[in-house]
């Protein structure tokens, strides 16, 4: 993303009623950016340029702590509009719960455990809720395996966000801690032979 598309940020949170705070874009760091702001319901956020992964991330602030709650990985994610999109998403939790629809739960990537943790605990956050997610030992073995290959970290990732997002929709998730087995990151193929 250019500067123009910094600019484009800043302006379209302010069009949608939010006010921008701090915004810096580094040219010397490769057009990295962020932008702090409050949304109309005063909630604090960041959006943020990732440069080097090519990811526009948004994060909330929560108890004190700025938190992902969407992460744009596509190349058609890297706009104003998937940016208030996801926004629009994040700022209504009491809608999503009235009207039925799933939350997306999403892993905070700037705080990933070490690869060998024991337990393994990943931080999960949709709108104002933050899960804690304890992977049991096959899993867990699962991704420190995986860690070890390019790409299949992050897919063992999007397996435990779809995992939480599918328990809390289910109501199965009662605590802010959960502890995940090989059998709710692939509920699928239960019977298949696991680590």
């Amino acid at each position: 993303m250019s500067r123009k598309d910094f600019d484009e940020a800043c302006n379209g949170l302010r069009a949608a009623g939010c006010r921008v705070g701090t915004a810096e874009y580094d040219e010397e760091a490769f057009g990295n950016w962020f932008v702090d702001f409050r949304s109309p319901e005063e909630h604090r956020y960041r959006a943020i340029w990732e440069a080097r992964d090519c990811w526009l991330i948004l994060q909330k602030d929560v108890a004190g702590a700025f938190t992902d709650c969407w992460i744009g990985r596509d190349r058609n994610q890297h706009n104003v509009n998937a940016l208030l999109g996801a926004l629009s998403e994040t700022i209504r939790p009491e809608d999503d719960q009235d009207s039925g629809r799933a939350l997306s739960f999403v892993i905070d990537r700037m705080n990933l455990p070490k690869r060998w943790a024991n337990p393994l605990v990943f931080t999960l956050c949709a709108a104002d809720l933050t899960i804690e997610a304890r992977i049991e030992q096959n899993a867990a073995i699962e991704y420190q395996t995986a860690r070890l290959g390019s790409g299949a970290a992050e897919a063992f990732l999007d397996e435990i966000e779809s995992a939480v997002s599918r328990l809390h929709a289910a109501g199965e998730i009662a605590s802010p801690t959960i502890i995940l087995t090989w059998g709710d990151l692939h509920p699928a193929t239960t019977d298949r032979f696991k680590p």
